[in-house]
């Protein structure tokens, strides 16, 4: 009996150390797909970091920002998307700062990626 879906996660799961995918696990989703399993994504990551790998293995879906987002990597689209509030997100800032004063923070919303002051400096130091 085939499973119908499979989702994996991908960091510290089917990415490697270096965010690679095995040949053996890229070969194994193919043979999946191959019997009409449903296989998708499902991660923490936003869809700018997700997209790549769902398209290099031949997916069309993934579960992206820890399950807030459905989305299609083929017309770069939410299938469907539950955000925080706004009021939701300050009140986590603010807590966040209490409890952690020295706190750099950055958001990604489904707009744009957003950095304080405190952020953009560690980005500009260590960058990748």
């Amino acid at each position: 009996m085939r499973p119908d879906l499979i989702a994996l996660d991908m960091d510290g799961t089917l990415l490697d150390g270096q965010g690679r995918v095995s040949p053996r696990a890229a070969a194994a989703i193919a043979a999946l797909l191959d019997l009409g399993t449903h296989v998708i994504l499902a991660t923490g990551r936003p869809p700018r970091m997700t997209r790549p790998y769902v398209l290099d293995l031949g997916l069309e879906h993934a579960v992206v920002y820890n399950g807030a987002s459905r989305y299609r990597a083929a017309e770069d689209t939410s299938l469907h998307h539950h955000e925080l509030t706004r009021e939701a997100a300050l009140e986590i800032i603010d807590r966040l700062r209490r409890a952690h004063p020295d706190i750099g923070l950055g958001m990604e919303t489904a707009h744009g990626w957003y950095l304080d002051p405190a952020m953009e400096e560690r980005r500009r130091a260590h960058p990748r």
